[in-house]
């Protein structure tokens, strides 16, 4: 398995220490590390993937500090694990606002990261069994299962539709349905496919869905779909 990792830090001397020890965490783990170094918040910001695995930040950074850099992040919807490089402890509580993961003391000790990094791992890997992983070429977005009330095939574009959004991306509609097979999802119409968790209503040839908006329901796949739905709900 591959993990992305992030690293801030003004000091080049602590960022080459956590380079040596995340290629040994790396080796011991058997797993990859592809690591992204930045020098600063700036450069965070404007160049890091917003698809990392954890980001390892630095708070006591010249210009935008650290804490900044996560509020920034958390308002553009970046959820990923952010363990904080400090020795300024009175930071501790405002971290929480921000989630952050956990507090590593500078010096850093190797023990100490290799074992917040392996519990923020198994958080992800965690959360990643509710969520489907989505990479069209142009971009890469995590869908969240359990929120997604259903996916629509329109003009060679999939969305995903949410309670009050609707995101997109250029996945054609049956490989959605093939990574989220025995997930709980079902391919009602040729163009649609819905959650058995969000559906409030089945008429004959349409479902009625949490956020009340109506999906088709093709007579040749009604059969089929209600045996699904049946089975999932355990009658």
């Amino acid at each position: 398995m591959t993990r992305r990792i992030a690293v801030c830090d003004d000091e080049q001397d602590v960022s080459r220490q956590m380079s040596l020890y995340l290629k040994q965490i790396a080796q011991e783990r058997s797993e990859i590390f592809d690591c992204f170094y930045y020098g600063s918040a700036e450069e965070l910001l404007a160049h890091m993937p917003r698809d990392m695995d954890a980001l390892l930040l630095d708070i006591g950074m010249a210009g935008i500090t650290g804490m900044e850099a996560a509020y920034r992040l958390r308002r553009e919807k970046v959820e990923i694990p952010i363990l904080f490089i400090t020795s300024m402890t009175e930071y501790a509580l405002e971290g929480y606002e921000v989630h952050a993961f956990s507090f590593l003391s500078k010096p850093v000790r190797y023990a100490s990261l290799s074992r917040n990094l392996s519990d923020a791992f198994a958080q992800i890997d965690a959360h990643r069994e509710d969520a489907l992983i989505v990479n069209d070429g142009m971009s890469r977005q995590i869908v969240d299962l359990r929120t997604l009330i259903y996916a629509e095939v329109y003009q060679h574009h999939t969305s995903f539709v949410f309670m009050g959004e609707r995101r997109s991306c250029k996945l054609p509609l049956a490989e959605i349905e093939a990574q989220v097979l025995r997930r709980g999802f079902f391919r009602c119409h040729k163009s649609f496919l819905v959650n058995f968790r969000h559906i409030s209503r089945i008429d004959f040839d349409s479902v009625t869905m949490d956020n009340n908006e109506r999906v088709p329901l093709s007579k040749y796949r009604r059969k089929e779909f209600l045996t699904a739905y049946s089975r999932f709900m355990g009658v």
